[in-house]
């Protein structure tokens, strides 16, 4: 993917600035934290928790690889942060 977001394309990050960059990032890092239909997915996995924990503990660069694996969850989270990503390129 290579977008150093995560969950989006570079399409999806055309015309966004550095600083619009690493706020949408901080969201996605919120949502993942935060989000009840996140916590649902999660539920009984416990491989999955502790690799959402060390993403969001310590291990930002990592987020890329967490979204590869688990479809559902980048797919969500793609979701929940899309009227960020909507505001941010100015709500085109």
């Amino acid at each position: 993917m290579a977008s150093g977001v995560g969950v989006h394309s570079p399409a999806d990050l055309d015309g966004l600035t550095a600083a619009d960059r690493v706020e949408l990032k901080k969201e996605i890092m919120r949502q993942l934290q935060r989000s009840p239909e996140i916590a649902a997915m999660i539920g009984g996995n416990p491989q999955l928790s502790a690799d959402v924990n060390k993403v969001v503990s310590s291990d930002p660069t990592l987020l890329e690889t967490l979204m590869e694996r688990n479809p559902n969850i980048k797919n969500k989270v793609t979701e929940l942060v899309g009227p960020l990503l909507q505001q941010l390129r100015g709500g085109q």
